[in-house]
């Protein structure tokens, strides 16, 4: 399998995101600042994942584009849960044990997840 020159870089995005996630996980002592940093990643991958997933909206073959919007959609609701999530650590600072709307996005996108799958 072949990859194009846009799935090239996006594969390449993801893996240099994952490998300096891994670097500074490694070497940096807790703080406030990797928090954040450990809470920014998970929305990065999650924007590699959405733009990879477009890329195959144009398949014309049966099911297919329905399948790619519909995951998507679930990485995209995903995505709306992550970023609150940094919102509620970075700006409120203030981390919250108890279930937020934050927790119901994230469930949610396994909706989208099972209903690409049907």
């Amino acid at each position: 399998m072949s990859l194009q020159p846009r799935q090239k870089l996006l594969v390449g995005v993801a893996g240099a995101i994952f490998v300096i996630h891994l670097i500074v996980a490694a070497t940096l002592k807790p703080s406030f600042a990797l928090t954040m940093f450990g809470d920014a990643i998970p929305c990065a991958l999650l924007l590699v994942a959405i733009l990879a997933a477009r890329e195959n909206f144009r398949v014309q073959r049966g099911v297919l584009p329905l399948f790619w919007k519909l995951l998507a959609a679930g990485f995209l609701q995903m995505l709306l849960s992550q970023a609150y999530w940094l919102y509620y650590d970075s700006l409120r600072r203030y981390a919250n044990p108890s279930p937020v709307i934050g927790d119901t996005l994230f469930l949610l996108a396994h909706v989208f997840f099972l209903s690409a799958f049907v």
